[in-house]
């Protein structure tokens, strides 16, 4: 018997985002850090792969995506200037 519940074709997951904007699958039977929230309205609603497919579509952390929008500017300011 595995332990694993990505093993489990039958577990239920559910996708959680943190502030960061990444998302984790957790099983049903697992407690949910308090830095994580329900991605669905609900907060505990089933995920399913088009679910992640559709709304995690960079796997970067927030905070370095925003880095590097102002990396970005900052360049195309200097080219202009």
């Amino acid at each position: 018997m595995s332990v694993n519940p990505f093993d489990n074709e039958g577990a239920t997951l559910s996708a959680f985002v943190n502030d960061e904007k990444q998302y984790g699958l957790w099983s049903t039977f697992v407690d949910v850090a308090s830095s994580w929230r329900g991605s669905l309205r609900s907060g505990f609603s089933r995920c399913t792969p088009e679910y992640l497919y559709k709304n995690w579509t960079n796997i970067r952390p927030k905070a370095l995506r925003e880095r590097l929008a102002q990396h970005r500017r900052t360049a195309a300011s200097r080219q202009r200037g």
